[in-house]
């Protein structure tokens, strides 16, 4: 007899857990995002000129992520045009720490010798140009501007 109650305890409490359990689904607040991880999309672009003003072209510019003074997977590059204006296409990041600008003077001596520039992404300015919501942090624009010095 005693196993029997315990049985039927046993049912009535499991059937009271489960609707509780359904019941705090109902919870959920409509387009509230439940799982993911915070993504910003950016757009990088810029100009690089010498101290005197002038464009540079033909120089490798790399957005690359280094973490504990080690080059992480993941090298995004590209080249200066005519005009020393340089853009990457628009991406999806997911953590902006150690995200870096570099700049190396890739052509030897043919428009010039310049020394190479590293800069943190999050030290250059930044302008916000669409709002985020949920784990969607919004998009922005950041200028990469630099001035490269001579060897």
């Amino acid at each position: 007899m005693r196993i029997r109650r315990l049985k039927c305890y046993n049912g009535i409490l499991s059937t009271l857990l489960v609707a509780l359990g359904f019941e705090s689904c109902n919870n959920i607040i409509e387009g509230e995002d439940e799982y993911g991880c915070p993504v910003t999309k950016y757009l990088l672009k810029g100009t690089v000129t010498d101290t005197d003003g002038k464009p540079i072209k033909g120089l490798k510019v790399a957005r690359k992520w280094i973490v504990d003074n080690q080059p992480a997977v993941g090298v995004d590059s590209v080249s200066t045009d005519e005009g020393g204006a340089f853009r990457f296409s628009e991406s999806d990041v997911y953590y902006e720490e150690g995200m870096n600008l570099v700049i190396e003077d890739v052509d030897g001596a043919e428009n010039g010798e310049f020394i190479n520039d590293t800069v943190s992404i999050s030290r250059l300015p930044k302008k916000k140009v669409e709002e985020g919501h949920g784990w969607y942090n919004g998009k922005y624009e950041i200028n990469g501007d630099r001035v490269l010095k001579r060897k």
